[in-house]
């Protein structure tokens, strides 16, 4: 089996698993909170907020520990975490612990930019422009595919049958990867953590283009989420 085949292979189950943990997030549980738990518009706000927060943490320490256990490791970690926290989801009844659950839920998310793209880069060899494409098209399939499975679910109103359906599929997906990804180059030793950058750095960041794609990143990210996907669908509904 080529490289580029592993590779397109392993990037199915964590795919799915990613599909599950973001958009199943602002889909299925967006409907849960809505109907199962009655709540409205301002506190889906507030739970999608925890989400964002625990996507920034976890990217800014994903790299880190992918310096320390491997990003091969930390992948398969992030996806069985991911699949224990989805299926938890029916069981907490309480929003004020459903947002510490959901930002714990970010974990995937921030795996997904802090390591996934590093491992596909490095596993990819000499072609890494094409590994990448070649997977983020497998992400768009299974994210398609993953919300026209689900939604039918979602309509029926079992929702536990659905988060616990959407748990059982993340765990296969985790031993899918651990199995797929192991003969990978997973490149850790090139590895760099933020908190290791010099101040010198630091500074050439601060003077340069960076600042203003990363101010234009933070704006972007809240708003197309929060205000185009759920604030204006649910007012609308409202």
């Amino acid at each position: 089996m080529s490289v580029f085949t592993r590779l397109v292979l392993a990037a199915i189950p964590v795919a799915l698993t990613w599909t599950l943990s973001w958009f199943g997030v602002f889909c299925f549980v967006n409907a849960y909170v809505k109907q199962s738990l009655g709540q409205g518009t301002e506190v889906w706000t507030q739970l999608t907020l925890w989400l964002i927060g625990g996507v920034v943490f976890w990217q800014a320490t994903a790299a880190e520990v992918s310096a320390r256990i491997g990003r091969r490791r930390t992948l398969t970690i992030a996806m069985g975490m991911s699949a224990v926290l989805f299926g938890a989801i029916p069981f907490v009844r309480d929003v004020r612990y459903l947002g510490p659950l959901l930002a714990l839920l970010g974990v995937m998310h921030g795996v997904f930019f802090g390591v996934w793209f590093p491992f596909v880069a490095s596993a990819g060899r000499a072609a890494p422009g094409r590994s990448i494409a070649g997977t983020q098209f497998v992400f768009n399939s299974c994210s398609l595919l993953g919300i026209l499975v689900g939604a039918p679910v979602m309509a029926s109103g079992n929702f536990r049958a659905l988060f616990l359906t959407a748990s059982g599929v993340m765990l296969l997906s985790t031993v899918a990867f651990a199995v797929l990804a192991a003969k990978l180059d997973e490149g850790s030793g090139k590895v760099t953590s933020i908190w290791r950058l010099r101040r010198a750095d630091v500074k050439a960041l601060l003077h340069g283009p960076f600042l203003w794609i990363a101010v234009a990143g933070l704006m972007l990210e809240p708003f197309a989420f929060h205000t185009v996907n759920q604030l204006l669908p649910n007012l609308v509904r409202k």
